[in-house]
């Protein structure tokens, strides 16, 4: 996933041949697309788990948040072949993959806060998600209505994610790493300048390694929607939940890229993911799979996302090492 973890791959490659490396098996570079799918459809890892035969045929039917069509649609339009996944067809058996590692940038900033260039990744997180929660209030005029006549869905809104965020702070300053986004927050189109509020929309994404630190999320949320309902006279509709369990990766590999980041004099720390990547599909198919996180500057999903060219290439001699060592 990203130009930086399919450029490492084939540079890895490229290293082994240049050094008349021979290995004793197939090393393989994989180019995974989508794994940002659950961006637009609420399906994780398509591109992965339908490598790994394990996508369910009616993840194809599921539709994309803007344009409405089908990702067996979108599949077939960009050349791919859903009969394949929908027939349960397996193009990476995973008795057959003896290890997977996947690099990639930091998408936080751990590393550049530590001064280290490379992270070690332990686990991939779980979630509790929203995608398409509800507040139903009331629509009125915004100059005519008083406080107390109103049914304000988007001040009904703000309280619940000012509050769900105190509620964070607080299992935060107990040491429970978790995180708590409200990734949309907005009043439908027929809001308008004039009117107060009777509907709002939001999604909810709440992560962490353990399990129980999201769940404290969600038993606040819980307790505190029928509070808001009754002071604020409006009406909350959370819509399906999606849940994701969190993702340990191999033991083995991580020892094996500790060794590999030594020998080559690389500083590191093990650390968890804080996003999700495809390497969890891997795990979770039994692959002894691992990853490397690349120091990067200002963060991800924003277009100041940077990576320094030296703690890239010095990621990438990890990778070609930890290959070598393994399919020696």
């Amino acid at each position: 996933d990203g130009a930086a973890g399919v450029l490492a791959a084939l540079a890895a490659l490229a290293g082994m041949r240049a050094g008349g490396f021979r290995p004793g098996c197939d090393v393989v570079a994989l180019a995974i697309r989508a794994e940002e799918g659950g961006s637009w459809f609420p399906v994780g890892f398509p591109g992965s788990r339908a490598a790994l035969g394990r996508l369910p045929a009616s993840a194809l039917q599921v539709r994309r948040l803007d344009s409405g069509r089908t990702l067996g649609e979108h599949m077939k339009e960009e050349g791919f072949d859903p009969d394949a996944v929908a027939a349960g067809e397996c193009r990476l058996p995973p008795e057959r993959v003896a290890a997977f590692v996947e690099l990639h940038i930091e998408q936080g900033p751990h590393l550049e806060d530590s001064g280290l260039p490379l992270g070690i990744v332990t686990a991939i997180p779980g979630a509790r998600r929203l995608r398409a929660a509800r507040v139903h209030g009331e629509y009125n005029h915004s100059g005519a209505t008083p406080r107390r006549w109103r049914a304000d869905a988007a001040m009904a809104l703000a309280e619940l994610a000012y509050r769900l965020d105190a509620r964070w702070a607080e299992l935060d300053a107990e040491g429970r790493s978790l995180v708590c986004t409200f990734c949309v927050m907005r009043t439908t189109d027929a809001a308008g300048f004039t009117k107060v509020p009777g509907e709002a929309y939001f999604e909810l994404d709440v992560r962490s390694i353990e399990p129980a630190h999201v769940d404290a999320i969600f038993a606040t949320l819980h307790r505190l929607v029928p509070e808001i309902e009754a002071r604020r006279g409006v009406r909350f509709d959370l819509g399906e939940e999606a849940i994701s369990a969190g993702t340990p990766l191999n033991p083995g590999v991580q020892r094996a890229l500790a060794r590999a980041a030594e020998g080559l004099a690389v500083p590191w720390r093990s650390m968890p993911s804080g996003g999700g990547h495809d390497v969890a599909s891997f795990a979770a198919a039994d692959v002894p799979a691992g990853m490397l996180f690349v120091r990067n500057q200002h963060g991800s999903h924003n277009p100041r996302e940077a990576m320094r060219m030296d703690d890239f290439a010095a990621a990438t001699s990890v990778l070609l090492h930890w290959a070598a060592e393994a399919a020696g």
